[in-house]
C-alpha cells in the first residue's frame, strides 16, 4: 500500500457484495479522540437505560 499505511489494515473480508476493511483504530486516532470516543459510548448506554 502507498505511503506505509498498510500496517493500519488488521484485516480484509468480503460480505456478500461488499468488501470489509477492519482498521487498527489504536494507531489511527489519538489517546485525547479515543477517550472522546468512550465518553460518547458511555453516555449513550445510560440514555439507553
Amino acid at each position: 500500500m502507498a505511503g506505509g499505511k498498510a500496517d493500519l489494515i488488521t484485516g480484509v473480508g468480503k460480505i456478500d457484495d461488499r468488501m470489509l476493511i477492519i482498521l487498527d483504530l489504536d494507531r489511527i486516532l489519538t489517546s485525547d479522540e479515543q477517550v472522546a470516543i468512550d465518553d460518547i459510548s458511555r453516555a449513550g448506554k445510560d440514555l439507553v437505560k
